[in-house]
């Protein structure tokens, strides 16, 4: 027997207490509520992620009781499914930019900020080498494939990645306002964009989302800065993992670089024999896997 289905909407009512209070009446009730009934509230935007907690192990379920029609766009004040489809609100609390963000101010964001949302399958481009970066664009789902080549474009890395992940967030101010890499999905994946201006608002109003951005920004000016300071290496094996480390945005995970041997012994200061067998030795251990041209 199919369920039937009680769903109430909140218009325009409540403060966010208050809505939590009624959140809390409705769970206390709904022991009193047949078996083969489905009680859903339906509440605004700005109170979901603090009744989702009042709701959380009840029998009652929990609904946005409006969002737009539309997956993304100029919009301005409306909220795409998608944000709630990917459970946006959680999901927030979980990206580096929004971490230590108490629930209030993330309220706030959800309300007033504006995200765009959007999907790319398996295989899709989602950014090229050389496009404008215009907006922080954070991979909320799947995996993805970045690939940065040198200036002369002699060799290259291509790096898989996994969500979540920010795309270059470095290259939104500065001197070159461009990706350097070009990032392909492998899955399909799910993406949330915020505009500069809205970056700007939040710099301004969070004082939690400002810092995060200055210390992602912080760890990647003094991992760079660091790297001048490295005592030279003696051996040819260590000047190739340094070469390799040096040119992945993350240590962990699979790399493929496109490099010729003769190019990489230039790079390292070392004969092109000796680069050879350190490689063939490194494969042995099951280190990293030869192919021509690639490793």
């Amino acid at each position: 027997m199919r369920k039937k289905i009680v769903a109430g909407n909140w218009k325009m009512n409540t403060t966010v207490p208050e809505g939590v209070e009624l959140a809390k009446a409705v769970v206390a009730k709904s022991a009193d509520v047949p078996a083969d009934v489905k009680l859903i509230i339906a509440t605004p935007a700005t109170h979901l992620v603090p009744v989702a907690e009042v709701v959380k192990g009840s029998a009652v379920g929990l609904s946005a009781e409006n969002c737009a029609d539309k997956e993304k766009g100029a919009y301005t004040g409306e909220i795409s499914a998608v944000f709630y489809t990917m459970k946006g609100f959680d999901h927030l609390l979980q990206l580096p930019l929004f971490m230590g963000m108490a629930r209030d101010d993330l309220q706030q964001i959800v309300a007033h900020t504006k995200f765009d949302f959007f999907k790319r399958p398996a295989n899709a481009n989602v950014i090229a080498e050389g496009d404008r970066c215009e907006s922080v664009i954070i991979m909320t789902h799947g995996i993805i494939s970045m690939e940065k080549w040198s200036d002369d474009r002699g060799y290259g890395v291509r790096e898989t990645l996994k969500a979540p992940f920010i795309l270059q967030l470095e290259h939104l101010f500065g001197l070159t306002q461009r990706y350097s890499a070009t990032f392909t999905t492998l899955s399909p994946c799910n993406f949330m964009a915020i505009s500069k201006r809205e970056v700007m608002f939040l710099f301004e109003q969070f004082d939690v989302f400002r810092i995060n951005y200055l210390n992602i920004l912080a760890a990647k000016a003094q991992k760079a800065q660091s790297r001048i300071w490295h005592p030279a290496l003696n051996d040819d094996r260590s000047r190739i993992t340094d070469f390799l480390l040096s040119h992945c945005q993350h240590p962990a995970g699979p790399k493929e670089f496109t490099i010729l041997m003769t190019r990489l012994a230039t790079e390292i200061n070392a004969s092109r024999l000796d680069v050879s067998r350190a490689l063939n030795k490194m494969q042995q251990e099951g280190l990293v896997e030869l192919h021509r041209g690639r490793i």
